[in-house]
């Protein structure tokens, strides 16, 4: 006689409902830890690719052949630090995979040398990143002005001074406790603020602050973070800040600043995404390519080197601005491809 077990289920079943539980079960822990086990796997966002291919202002649109490399950067939404790539005659093209999706915002600059104080051309393009997809990009490489100083010099406590000889442009900025912009001085009109406009530390990614002056509105606006890569070094999660003027005086310029450094970019005007890059090149931007801050020296050929290991955005906007008396950043302008240099240093 079988023996009986609850339910008057024979024991043959039974045993056949044990090894289903079972499975069912190794089945579902799996799941839980992987098959490799130790915890469950760190979900990511799929990216996706982007291809990157230059033209040269010569007839053959090619790479000249006295160009040794060209460095390119990658900056924008979902990247606190700049991506990196090279190119060469031998290998023409760039390809970065498992790019965050998002608008992006891509530089590159030639060398001539491995000791080229400045790059020999510079170009920029925008692109917009989709999971899953590969988006193909072509830089159009042009030549560089020389460059232009912008030299910190300290006439009042707590205020600093940006200045452009070669635009005969001056910016005032200040960080006590904040960042704040008195006024500015362009060729055509100069504009300084009774009280300055001021976001303090603390004010959060978006935050913006006005100020109504004699000739309109003043307002500074903290965009978002970004890795910037410029010739003059890489550097992670700058801080982007708008400042515009709007009235009987129109003004207009984006700030890339590094934390413990300054300024590393700078845009007269362009729109702007999520973190900050630009979406479109209604202008073509300022780019650092060399200068001092504090004792170190820099230049295209001996970049700053320290960009990449600095904190995220912890809400120290004072901290953005150095603030040493002769702190120089030299920067160059792009040339804009309906105008080309006669002779361009390719």
């Amino acid at each position: 006689m079988k023996r009986a077990i609850p339910f008057g289920m024979p024991m043959e079943v039974m045993g056949v409902v044990r090894w289903i539980i079972f499975v069912a079960s190794a089945l579902w822990m799996m799941s839980l830890l992987g098959c490799g086990g130790g915890g469950k796997p760190t979900q990511t966002a799929q990216g996706g690719t982007i291809v990157i291919t230059f033209q040269f202002p010569n007839s053959e649109r090619l790479i000249p052949s006295a160009t040794t490399e060209i460095s390119v950067t990658v900056n924008g939404e979902g990247l606190s630090a700049p991506l990196k790539g090279t190119a060469t005659r031998a290998s023409p093209t760039v390809t970065f995979s498992n790019v965050p999706p998002g608008a992006k915002f891509v530089m590159a600059f030639s060398r001539t040398s491995s000791t080229a104080s400045l790059p020999a051309t510079i170009g920029v393009a925008t692109a917009t990143v989709t999971a899953g997809v590969t988006t193909s990009v072509t830089i159009e490489m042009q030549a560089t002005k020389p460059p232009s100083r912008l030299v910190v010099e300290t006439p009042t406590a707590g205020q600093v001074t940006l200045i452009n000889p070669d635009k005969e442009e001056l910016l005032f900025l200040g960080n006590s406790d904040g960042l704040q912009w008195f006024g500015f001085v362009t060729p055509q009109a100069t504009v300084t603020f009774d009280n300055p406009v001021s976001l303090p530390n603390g004010a959060s990614i978006g935050q913006s602050a006005s100020q109504t002056t004699l000739q309109g509105t003043a307002t500074m606006r903290l965009v978002g973070v970004t890795g910037v890569g410029v010739p003059a070094g890489d550097f992670a999660n700058c801080i982007v800040v708008e400042l515009n003027h709007s009235g009987s005086v129109s003004f207009r310029r984006i700030l890339y600043l590094a934390r413990n450094f300054g300024p590393v970019m700078l845009f007269d005007g362009a729109p702007l995404g999520f973190a900050g890059q630009p979406t479109a090149l209604s202008s073509l931007p300022s780019v650092l390519v060399s200068g001092q801050v504090g004792t170190t020296s820099f230049n295209f050929a001996n970049p700053f080197n320290d960009g990449l290991g600095l904190p995220a955005y912890d809400g120290q906007l004072s901290a953005y601005l150095a603030t040493q008396v002769g702190n120089r950043y030299d920067f160059s302008d792009l040339l804009s491809p309906d105008n080309p240099p006669n002779q361009p240093p390719l």
